[in-house]
């Protein structure tokens, strides 16, 4: 059944003092939040300057502080309000408490405080707050920015102040000035606090003016090195005129509000619409230096800010293309003195970027071009027409060509200038060159110009490959890299006048050998320390020897002494350890080995007379050159006995020496003279020669070879002698060889080689004619080859097909005889058996099936002594066969020889 109960259902509810206190105190906590929330949107509202300051001079810790009173404040307002209804001593109460009383306990006189618009209001209500708390900040700011570095402004030249101060005497006063104002403030008690704020200011704002005014050591150096005329200083120049043009024309506000905007329409269709780049669809939606703009009319302060550091960022990359357009010119920047062309320059200065890696993709594109299979470009030149492309491309950023010249034009031009031909007309003998680039290039950079030193490359696809370690420079000890030169050089020349592939690896092989025998960087610290431990034993070896000799008149200190220095040259050339022990061994047996005062005498005295006995200077013939060699080898064997003096008529050695390698120039540089007597009956060129005039200079290669072995060995033995006594013998001159030494005779082979193919492809070439031609052909070295092959292989293939034929048409006859052991098949040839390159002989047991090859061979017989077996029948055919564009062509078989095995 259910009961209702009037008591519970009416009964009164009351309100404690502690549920008015909660309430209260709760609502309070609210509003101080609401007032915290204002307050943070009310100070950032604010708009300071890059030095924390707003218009009115105060910083962001002045305004909060001011809020922070405010909102103290409020807060004792409402603790009144809550204690008068908290005193109430009537409690329960039957109504729950009021909590309007709390706000309306400040709004009524500081107004809405939750508010930014309130806030700032009030804010604005305490300026004897902010003035006292602005002050010591100001104080402190300017303090901080008296602390200047005065290292960086010079202290010897007086340029300032009527030329009477350096220009750290001139920060020192500016410094001195507004301390002494920021003082005098700080203590005039009359002053407020706001005109001491004021103060520190304008003591600030002076020491800037006066700081503007003073150049730092580096300022000066710029300002100099423009006057000087540095293109880096001049590209600083344009940079930093071209950031103020963007800066002035935009007029960004680094104070800009979080909800304002800027209207750039008119920029982005004016002065900067090269930079613009709007919406297809929504024309006020674009790119502005690269930055996505949602409206060109609204610009968003996060725009204006992304837009500011890409405009930076534009300028400090064009940098790099405006000194390549200078070129080393400093006039040509300077010369771009207005805002309009500036910003054209930087507007283009992206697309120079952009155009030359065009350029670039397009020389790849080049080099991997081919035609039925055929490399169409050289790969090098097409490298150099794009390198000196890249110059043609800089040289148009004042010109706005970018977007109507191709790429293809820019290597186009730059191929005319620098006189290159890009197609490729021989590859082989390009990929010979590269070959011995390659090759060079493992000891220099730069390959065969070898001025600049390969480096180690650790890693990546260059990275330095084991067995090339020997080659570079950096292998070996700081004091090797005069004789590490010395053999890059040599090897290089000798690369240069290759002749073939095998040649090129002879020549790296004989320089590893070469460099191999260097003093290497990661053996240096252990060989040099072996060096002057065994040299320190070697000097004691010397003083034992002399001690044990004990006979001054006989064996002289100084004779001991000079076979040690002499140990020690030794040992200083060894280059590993083992080598030093080696050499060690060596200086000792020197040291054993020293002459006696009586033996260094006679051997002085053999010496004298030897060079006595020479014909007199004016007498010599080249004939006596042997003879005046053998006198200076024998000045040579004794001067290197430990202890020798000089003799007495070593100038007139030198005398006669020079006499008869003056003698033998004389005779190299006639025969030079008559060979270029010769070559000057014929054309001035290769090109321009006639076919006899070709073969004529062909055939006096040989000759020329002689001649210049001859020279080259009478040069070398005279470095090999000043190599031992510096300066001993002049150098000799021979004009007429230096001439002769110019010229191209292996191009003249090649040329005649050529002459022989074109004759021997034409109709009504003989046999001789033709055969003659080939070995022409093949007597050519691969260099010379290369340089003639476009043209040749194609002759070559005429000449090798009629000769094909003539061997299709050879006539082969066998026969055959058998003895105990053996069959032998010989055969005639009916025609010319020369043109063949061989024959081929093929054998069986039967008589029309089961052939096998069982030789080729030069000759006209063929002895078979394998696989016979008694009693059994061979037989054998043989036919002609000529190698002819890389295949067999042949003749008809002969007729079977039979023959029964013995």
């Amino acid at each position: 059944m259910f009961t209702f109960s009037f008591s519970s259902a009416f009964a009164a509810t009351s309100y404690t003092l502690d549920d008015y206190a909660t309430a209260l105190t709760a609502e309070k906590t609210a509003q101080l939040g609401y007032m915290n929330s204002a307050k943070i949107q009310a100070v950032n509202s604010y708009k300071y300057d890059e030095d924390g300051f707003t218009t009115e001079g105060y910083m962001k810790a002045a305004y909060e502080a001011a809020a922070d009173e405010v909102i103290a404040d409020a807060t004792k307002l409402m603790d009144d309000a809550i204690n008068t209804v908290l005193n109430d001593k009537d409690w329960p109460k039957a109504t729950a408490a009021d909590k309007t009383i709390v706000a309306n306990a400040y709004k009524a006189t500081m107004g809405d405080l939750t508010t930014k618009d309130g806030m700032l209001a009030a804010i604005a209500k305490k300026a004897d707050t902010l003035n006292k708390t602005q002050a010591p900040l100001t104080k402190t700011f300017v303090e901080g920015k008296l602390n200047v570095d005065m290292s960086k402004y010079d202290t010897t030249n007086k340029k300032y102040e009527g030329n009477t101060l350096t220009a750290a005497q001139a920060v020192q006063k500016a410094v001195d000035e507004a301390k002494d104002a920021i003082d005098k403030a700080a203590a005039d008690k009359a002053k407020t606090d706001a005109e001491k704020n004021t103060a520190y200011k304008a003591a600030y704002e002076q020491f800037k003016t006066a700081m503007a005014k003073i150049k730092t050591i580096d300022d000066e150096k710029y300002s100099d090195g423009i006057n000087a005329g540095t293109v880096e200083a001049a590209v600083e120049e344009y940079a930093k005129n071209t950031l103020d043009d963007i800066a002035t024309v935009l007029a960004i506000d680094p104070n800009m509000a979080a909800d304002a905007t800027k209207d750039w329409s008119t920029v982005a269709t004016g002065t900067l619409k090269a930079f613009w780049e709007a919406n297809k669809v929504t024309t006020n939606k674009g790119e502005f230096f690269g930055v996505e703009i949602a409206n060109i009319t609204k610009v968003t302060r996060t725009e204006v800010a992304a837009v500011a550091a890409a405009y930076k960022n534009a300028v400090a990359a064009a940098k790099a293309p405006v000194k390549a357009f200078a070129n080393g010119s400093k006039d040509k920047v300077t010369a771009i003195t207005t805002a309009d062309a500036r910003l054209a320059v930087l507007a283009n200065a992206t697309k120079a970027v952009e155009k030359y890696a065009d350029v670039k993709a397009y020389g790849d594109k080049m080099k991997a071009a081919y035609e039925f299979g055929i490399k169409v470009y050289d790969d090098a030149k097409v490298d150099a027409a794009v390198k000196a492309a890249e110059q043609l491309v800089y040289d148009d950023l004042n010109k706005n060509v970018y977007d109507t010249k191709e790429a293809k034009d820019y290597i186009n031009a730059a191929a005319t200038k620098e006189n290159l031909t890009l197609t490729l007309t021989n590859f082989e003998a390009q990929k010979f060159d590269k070959a011995i680039e390659d090759a060079a290039k493992k000891m220099y950079k730069d390959g065969t110009k070898a001025t600049d030193p390969q480096v180690k490359v650790s890693y990546g696809d260059d990275k330095t490959a084991d067995a090339d370690l020997v080659y570079l420079k950096g292998t070996y000890d700081s004091t090797a890299a005069d004789k590490w030169a010395s053999i890059a050089k040599d090897a290089v020349a000798d690369l240069k006048d290759a002749q073939s592939y095998d040649e090129i690896t002879k020549i790296m092989a004989d320089a590893a050998t070469d460099f191999g025998k260097l003093l290497k960087a990661a053996d240096a610290a252990d060989v040099k320390a072996a060096r002057d431990s065994y040299k320190a034993a070697l000097v004691n070896y010397g003083k034992l020897k002399a001690s044990l000799l004990n006979n001054e008149k006989d064996y002289p200190t100084p004779t001991i002494n000079a076979a040690v220095e002499q140990g020690k040259k030794l040992i200083d050339k060894a280059t590993t350890v083992d080598a030093v022990k080696a050499a060690y061994e060596e200086a000792k047996a020197i040291v054993d080995n020293v002459k006696t005062a009586d033996e260094l005498k006679a051997a002085k005295e053999a010496v004298e007379k030897q060079i006595a006995a020479l014909p007199y200077t004016s007498k010599l013939t080249e004939a006596d050159k042997a003879a005046v060699k053998a006198a200076y080898d024998a000045y040579a064997a004794y001067k290197n006995m430990p202890g020798a003096t000089e003799v007495s008529n070593k100038a007139l050695l030198q005398e006669k020496y020079n006499k008869v390698n003056e003698l033998a120039a004389k005779t190299i540089d006639d025969k030079a003279k008559a060979l270029n007597k010769q070559l000057k009956t014929f054309g001035p060129t290769i090109k321009t020669m006639s076919d006899a005039d070709k073969a004529a200079m062909a055939a006096l290669k040989a000759e020329a070879d002689a001649v210049k072995a001859e020279a080259k060995a009478l040069n070398k033995e005279i470095k090999n002698v000043n190599d031992d006594y510096d300066g001993f013998l002049n150098a000799v001159s021979m004009p007429e060889y230096d001439k002769l030494a110019s010229e191209d005779f292996a191009a003249a082979v090649a040329a005649d080689a050529l002459v022989k193919l074109t004759k021997a492809a034409k109709e009504g070439a003989t046999v001789e004619e033709m055969n003659e031609a080939l070995a022409a052909y093949k007597a050519l070295t691969d260099r010379q080859r290369y340089e003639i092959d476009e043209t040749a292989l194609p002759l070559i293939k005429v000449v090798e097909s009629k000769l094909g034929a003539e061997v299709k048409a050879l006539k082969i006859t066998t026969g055959s005889k058998a003895k105990k052991g053996s069959i032998t098949v010989s055969w005639t040839v009916k025609g010319n058996a020369t043109l063949a390159d061989g024959f081929q002989v093929w054998k069986s047991t039967k008589k029309n099936s089961g052939f096998k090859k069982a030789i080729t061979t030069k000759k006209q017989s063929y002895k078979n002594t394998k696989g016979l077996k008694k009693g059994t029948r061979y037989y054998y055919k043989v036919r002609a066969y000529k190698v002819v564009d890389g295949k067999n062509v042949y003749s008809d078989w002969s007729n079977k020889a039979i023959r029964k095995a013995k």
